[in-house]
């Protein structure tokens, strides 16, 4: 997805975990947040995700998930995610970065 993403342009930081997502957001900021919902180092994706939308509301999601039900707990916490199924389609990443930072 990193590689994918670089080469479209765009400025990308990856995580490797819950806690350096966390730690990057908290840093930095983003426009938009990229969150593999079973990201190791978090117990619940869904919990992180809720995390670093909380820090920043402004900041757009893009959830990479094939599991429903995590998307739906994202929704009920009040964040309007975008999905991606996992890993997906490169193509259709780039669209959706592109498209959440049109919002």
């Amino acid at each position: 997805m990193v590689e994918a993403l670089t080469e479209a342009g765009f400025h990308v930081e990856a995580a490797g975990t819950g806690q350096q997502a966390l730690h990057l957001m908290e840093r930095d900021g983003y426009q938009v947040l990229v969150a593999d919902l079973h990201m190791p180092g978090t117990p619940i994706g869904t919990a992180l995700a809720k995390r670093l939308h909380d820090a920043d509301p402004s900041t757009q999601v893009l959830a990479v998930t094939t599991r429903s039900d995590a998307v739906a707990k994202l929704r009920s916490e009040g964040i309007e995610a975008a999905t991606l199924a996992v890993p997906g389609d490169t193509d259709r990443l780039v669209a959706a970065v592109r498209g959440l930072l049109k919002k």
